[in-house]
């Protein structure tokens, strides 16, 4: 009895478990067929449809490439930037979590990032079903890719007058232009590019070359800084630029994973970054912001946010699809500053290559250019000449072209006021008085303004250089006095806050100054900064020289050997110049033979009767002299000179002889017989 009653709990949990295991596999063969699974995932709200879509087409082993964007943020309120090393921190432990969470044979990792909530893989339905037990999982959707979108631009907007009136050049700034690269040895890109990198398809020249094998970056490149050597000039010629290329020789890119890690890449590995373009954009579009609209535009959102936050700007095209309601990514999100394009001059009737225009007016926004109610700026880019591959130039037309126009008046606006936020900036560039509309959706856009960007109602001060001249020879080692005035409409006298840089160097602060200089020539600038910012400059060039050159006087009038009349005034007049000095004909002296009678440029003087010798002397500064000599000979005047008139005049025995000769030709013969 003993026996049998321990052997029945043994032989009844064999059963039960025997049971249990037939119940739960005829379960998992009632509900877990693939389509049964599949099911499941595409009613979760986290997965796109596209996902599903794209599993129910294929082979039921077969994997799809995603991204994953996920939440970092552990449950706190607080936002961390993620450029920081807890941020990276953070991100970095989030998605270990979530590979962890993945067999080794349900997914294959495509690429994660350093300072992007996302990460992108090729995965099944197993390795879906695992990942989406996550919490942090936010989205799943397709890693999708996209295309780049494809003279007189730049003085329609006021940056020709804006470079005139101000020098603002973009120096000092630093530019990300993600594209198909850029033709690194072009002569009007060559001296401007700091840093290259590549995360297309396909590096032909390696991960750390950005060289263009299509053209469309090397274009939008220049319409920023082409030094205007071959090209028209850029937007801002001086600015820093770095290029990444992340679109193939087709202009295009196969995964957004692509434009994330060149996003990831500018946050992390490029200092003191201010500005980003990106004239590219997904193949889908968008009405709204879709900063959530996506696992790849999450991740897309967050890295421009990341940027934002570290005081960079980014800027996308809308894109070339005639829609007027919707626009590509990342042109949709909402911290990114998404253009549009308008016609640059008017053409007339044609057709691009996207659709017809009847008309081709300056500033009428072009039939290509997507819009929607999110579009932040219109600017010209429709034609756009500017550097092209093998060092040339090249035009296109689309929104790619306006986009970096607006990128390089960015860069004006930050090199005037540094202090400026990434929303005071923009806040400028889209605040003009100039607005263009779309007729198809009623909606109305403001047209990049540089100039008004950069200035808005304020005037720049003015500055000008009094002493030395332009052109002026000064001596080496000698102490010379510098001076220039500076006003500005609404702060007044500027002139103590004058800086003088000689060659590039600061030397020296005020309105006048004292300096002394080695030989060769150098630039002279001064230059002013309001209280808004905005700087003025003025500027010479002035040649140092070992030794200083004698004057040269030139006598001109009388001429040497003219003869005068005596004891009547006589006008003399003589040029003198220094190359130190300048003009020294003021100071000319005037010697009769020998005897100095007058001093100036001009002076009368009557002469005794006979030879004279003239002499103008003109002394420089240094004791250097200079000396002209004529000879002039004053006659007395004769009796004919002596005037008559009234009966008073002299008599003339040629006139009484004249006067007899006629008489006698017309004397009668018959007077001759008396």
């Amino acid at each position: 009895m003993t026996q049998f009653s321990e052997r029945l709990p043994r032989a009844s949990w064999l059963i039960a478990l025997s049971l249990l295991v037939l119940a739960n596999t005829g379960a998992l063969s009632a509900g877990s067929s693939f389509e049964d699974r599949l099911e499941k995932i595409s009613a979760n709200h986290k997965v796109g449809n596209s996902v599903t879509e794209a599993l129910t087409d294929a082979v039921q082993d077969s994997r799809v490439s995603v991204i994953i964007a996920f939440d970092y943020s552990a449950g706190s309120s607080t936002k961390l930037n993620l450029r920081s090393p807890e941020g990276k921190s953070r991100i970095a432990s989030v998605t270990d979590s979530l590979l962890s969470a993945m067999a080794p044979d349900e997914f294959e990792l495509l690429a994660r990032f350093r300072s992007i909530n996302a990460l992108a893989v090729d995965i099944g339905v197993a390795g879906l079903e695992s990942v989406l037990r996550r919490p942090e999982v936010m989205r799943i959707d397709l890693d999708v890719g996209g295309r780049g979108h494809l003279a007189e631009a730049v003085p329609l907007v006021g940056i020709e007058s804006l470079r005139d009136t101000s020098g603002l050049t973009g120096y000092g700034i630093k530019v990300a232009v993600i594209d198909t690269g850029l033709d690194t040895d072009h002569p009007d890109l060559a001296a401007n590019i700091v840093d290259e990198a590549c995360f297309a398809d396909v590096c032909p020249d390696g991960p750390d070359r950005a060289e263009d094998n299509h053209g469309h970056g090397t274009n939008v490149a220049g319409v920023i800084a082409s030094a205007g050597n071959v090209a028209p000039i850029g937007a801002a010629p001086d600015v820093s630029l770095v290029a990444v290329k992340a679109m193939d020789s087709n202009n295009e890119f196969s995964s957004s994973s692509i434009i994330l890690n060149a996003l990831d890449y500018v946050i992390n590995d490029v200092p003191d970054l201010d500005i980003v373009n990106m004239s590219l954009g997904s193949w889908d579009l968008f009405s709204d912001d879709c900063d959530t609209a996506a696992s790849w535009t999450i991740a897309y959102a967050n890295a421009v946010s990341t940027l934002r936050a570290n005081g960079v700007l980014s800027f996308a095209s809308s894109g070339n699809e005639s829609d007027t309601e919707r626009m590509t990514a990342p042109a949709c999100v909402s911290n990114v500053i998404s253009v549009g394009a308008v016609w640059d001059t008017s053409l007339g009737n044609g057709v691009t290559s996207f659709c017809t225009d009847t008309e081709h007016e300056t500033d009428l926004v072009t039939c290509f250019t997507n819009s929607s109610a999110t579009t932040d700026i219109m600017a010209p880019g429709a034609p756009m000449t500017s550097t092209g591959n093998s060092g040339g130039t090249s035009t296109y037309y689309g929104t790619s072209q306006a986009t970096p126009l607006v990128a390089g008046c960015a860069a004006l606006v930050k090199q005037s006021s540094a202090s400026l936020t990434p929303d005071q900036v923009e806040n400028r560039l889209k605040t003009s008085s100039v607005m263009v509309s779309v007729p198809a959706s009623g909606r109305s856009y403001p047209r990049l303004d540089c100039f008004e960007a950069v200035l808005g109602n304020n005037t720049l001060p003015v500055i000008s250089i009094t002493d030395p001249v332009n052109g002026a020879f000064i001596l080496e080692d000698t102490l010379v006095n510098i001076a220039a005035t500076a006003t500005d409409a609404e702060d007044g006298d500027l002139s103590n806050a004058i800086e003088w840089s000689d060659n590039g160097t600061v030397f020296a602060t005020g309105d006048v100054v004292t300096q002394s200089f080695s030989i060769g020539t150098h630039t002279l600038t001064a230059s002013v900064t309001d209280s808004s910012g905005l700087t003025n400059v003025d500027a010479i060039e002035i040649d140092v020289v070992s030794q200083s050159a004698d004057p040269e006087v030139t006598i001109l009038t009388p001429a040497n050997g003219a003869s005068i009349i005596a004891n009547q005034p006589t006008t003399l007049t003589a040029s003198a110049s220094d190359r130190e000095d300048g003009d020294l004909t003021g100071i000319v002296q005037w010697a009769d033979n020998g005897a100095v009678f007058a001093t100036g440029e001009s002076v009368s003087r009557s002469f005794s009767v006979g030879i004279h010798t003239i002499t103008a002397v003109a002394t420089d500064s240094h004791g250097g002299v200079a000396e002209a000599e004529i000879t002039i000979n004053a006659t007395a005047a004769s009796s004919n000179d002596n005037g008559g008139g009234g009966g008073g005049g002299t008599f003339s025995w040629e006139l009484i002889l004249l006067i007899l000769l006629i008489t006698r030709r017309r004397w009668p013969r018959t007077a001759c017989r008396l």
